[in-house]
């Protein structure tokens, strides 16, 4: 299962994705990275691919939430613009 990494404000600072089940999603999350992130890692390890805004200050705050890709955008930005260093989540699926 996918999960979206959030702030202690609920803002969606990164993703932890399952490899296993990852195909062309990746382009998308990548693309809302590349749109809400000013900058931003991405790793393997453990089965996962981690998608992270390099402006997490404390990795020990992050909580996570379900993240479905089916057909939806990862999540949206109520902000609007690309003045933040994440969006709102709206996590999404089981």
């Amino acid at each position: 299962m996918h999960h979206c990494l959030q702030d202690a404000r609920d803002q969606v600072v990164g993703f932890a994705l399952d490899a296993d089940e990852l195909g062309h999603e990746i382009y998308r999350i990548l693309d809302w990275a590349d749109a809400h992130f000013a900058s931003y890692s991405v790793d393997q390890t453990d089965g996962r691919v981690y998608v992270r805004s390099d402006a997490i200050e404390d990795e020990s705050a992050l909580h996570t939430e379900p993240l479905s890709l089916d057909g939806r955008e990862p999540a949206s930005d109520r902000r609007g613009g690309r003045g933040g260093e994440g969006g709102e989540a709206e996590p999404v699926g089981p």
